[in-house]
C-alpha cells in the first residue's frame, strides 16, 4: 500500500492525495488520526466484535491499557493510558465500515504512523 503525505497543496483536497483508508487530519502529527476499516459483518456483528476486542486495538503503544469505554448508539468511545499519557479514541460503526478517530497527545505523536497502520491491519482482522 502506498501512502503519500502532501503538504502545502494550495486549494488541494487531502482526499485526492491520501488513500481513503488512512488519513491524517490537522497540521503536524498531533492532530487526530482517522482510519476507515471496511467490513462485511453488518452493524450489529461489528459492534459485538469491537466490544470483545477493543483492548487488542491499542497494543501498538507499549504498556497501553484501555482505562474506560462506553457505547453511545453506534459509537464506541474509549480512553487509552500509555506512558503516563491518555489518548481518546472513537469508533463509529456503519453497516460496511468502522471509522476510527484517534486523538494522540503530543507525547504519543511519534506513534502516529504506526497507529494508523496497526488500526487498519488489526481492525481488519478483528472484523473478519
Amino acid at each position: 500500500m502506498l501512502i503519500r503525505y502532501v503538504r502545502g497543496t494550495a486549494g488541494g483536497d487531502i482526499d485526492n492525495f491520501c488513500p481513503a483508508s488512512i488519513r491524517q487530519s490537522g497540521e503536524g502529527m498531533t492532530g487526530p488520526i482517522t482510519v476507515e476499516i471496511p467490513h462485511k459483518l453488518g452493524r450489529a456483528d461489528a459492534k459485538q466484535r469491537l466490544e470483545k476486542g477493543v483492548g487488542k486495538l491499542t497494543s501498538f503503544i507499549p504498556g497501553s491499557t484501555v482505562t474506560e469505554h462506553h457505547w453511545d448508539g453506534d459509537t464506541l468511545a474509549f480512553t487509552v493510558q500509555a506512558m503516563g499519557q491518555k489518548m481518546a479514541a472513537k469508533l463509529d460503526v456503519f453497516d460496511d465500515r468502522v471509522r476510527a478517530v484517534l486523538d494522540l497527545p503530543p507525547m504519543l505523536a511519534l506513534f502516529a504512523s504506526k497507529a494508523k497502520q496497526f488500526f487498519l491491519e488489526n481492525g481488519t482482522k478483528l472484523l473478519r
